[in-house]
């Protein structure tokens, strides 16, 4: 079977009304026989309720008297049921006190009786009362009956479906082999037009109108017209804004990639040469992450997937790149999620060179550092200073002191020195 693209437009048309009418058809028929079916299975639990309702009544006085011969007669007379399989009496002790089966069952074994229900059984019908005589449960029935009727009438409805779908096919293939022509023949006569501008790329053809055509495929038709001058006129404009951005991009300070989700390098932009000496086709293919620092890779990594993780969204960070010489140099760097951009599909990173920036940075770190020794060094001296000169005062202090006891004690002795002689 072709594919449904290579099908014609006149061959689809005709396939969607056979379709239509084919589905239509089917869901009628299985709708009645779904019906049909239900209805069915109501109707033989109804009739066989009464059916059992009417030999339990026949064999209530036979139960009683325990007159088995005769419950054995009444049931007897159900061979007359030609759907019925078997048949069976229970005593409320659950004995099996009188049973008809039919004669094509051989070695049937009487099931154990239940209360009072139905029930559908892979092919058969299973049916329950109970025998009630003056207000008294006094044994069970139980019907067996077999559902080739239901079968039978499937069958039939499925017989008489299938011709039916058989002539309505027929009559919808000749009503489509002629209404398709009002829609296909003039899309037909378009669809040439347009190949001939999707071959040629001249985008100046214009699709003429035929006689005939109808008032929607007439607006089709001025609408592609329409269509050509805007691409004729955005074509020449994209070309301008191509080689614009394409002057952009190649004298650009900035380094632009393009990654996808496995951080796969798809795009670089020409400045890669310039500033890690690579060309940009040496860089294609190849695993960002494989040029990063080992000390890096895992800040950056986690970047990615949270970029990846939030459509449209935008994370920066700084980390070191290996030159093609083996050094390294530091890019700052944003991303932003546009895998959901069919025109790019994937992130787009945007890094600049701050190599520069971050030595200054560390040579500015390196002389705040120093600046912090000196003046720590400066407050010890100070310290010191401070130190000596308080010693140095006590020290006056202290000789002051001893030489202002040394006059007061000076009259002291000498007048002493006078009473001892």
């Amino acid at each position: 079977m072709r594919p449904t693209r290579d099908i014609s437009l006149k061959s689809k048309l005709m396939l969607i009304i056979m379709l239509t009418s084919v589905v239509a058809l089917l869901l009628a028929s299985a709708a009645f026989v779904a019906y049909d079916w239900v209805t069915f299975r109501r109707t033989v639990v109804d009739d066989h309720a009464i059916l059992a309702k009417i030999v339990g009544g026949n064999c209530a006085a036979a139960i009683t008297f325990d007159d088995a011969k005769s419950a054995e007669r009444t049931l007897a007379s159900l061979k007359a049921e030609a759907h019925l399989m078997a048949a069976c009496i229970f005593t409320p002790d659950n004995r099996v006190f009188a049973s008809y089966v039919r004669s094509d069952l051989k070695g049937w074994v009487p099931p154990k009786p239940v209360p009072s229900g139905e029930f559908f059984v892979d092919d058969h019908l299973a049916l329950y009362r109970p025998v009630i005589h003056n207000g008294e449960e006094i044994g069970t029935v139980y019907l067996q009956e077999d559902l080739l009727e239901m079968h039978e009438r499937l069958t039939r409805y499925a017989s008489i479906g299938l011709v039916v779908l058989l002539i309505s096919l027929f009559a919808a293939l000749l009503l489509s082999g002629w209404l398709q022509r009002l829609v296909s023949e003039p899309i037909r006569q378009l669809a040439e037009t347009v190949k001939e501008v999707s071959v040629d790329k001249d985008y100046e053809v214009r699709a003429p109108k035929f006689f005939g055509t109808s008032r929607e495929v007439g607006t089709l038709i001025d609408a592609f017209n329409e269509m050509l001058a805007q691409i004729q006129s955005r074509d020449k404009a994209l070309q301008d804004s191509e080689g614009h951005f394409r002057s952009l991009i190649e004298n650009a300070s900035d380094i632009i990639t393009i990654i996808d989700r496995d951080s796969r390098l798809r795009y670089v932009s020409p400045s890669a040469k310039r500033l890690l000496d690579f060309a940009p086709d040496e860089l294609i293919g190849k695993i960002a992450l494989d040029y990063i620092h080992a000390d890096d890779v895992k800040t950056v990594s986690e970047k990615l997937r949270q970029v990846a993780e939030a459509p449209e969204g935008i994370v920066s960070a700084e980390y070191r790149f290996r030159h093609k010489d083996g050094s390294w140099i530091y890019l700052e760097s944003k991303a932003r999620n546009l895998l959901s951009d069919p025109s790019l599909a994937g992130i787009i990173v945007n890094s600049r060179d701050v190599t520069e920036r971050k030595r200054a940075e560390q040579e500015r770190r390196e002389a705040n550092s120093q600046l912090e020794n000196a003046l720590a060094e400066l407050k010890s001296t100070q310290q010191q200073v401070v130190q000596q000169e308080r010693l140095r005062a006590l020290g006056q202090m202290a000789s002051g002191i001893a030489h202002d006891f040394n006059n007061a004690l000076a009259p002291i002795l000498g007048f002493s020195e006078l009473l001892l002689d």
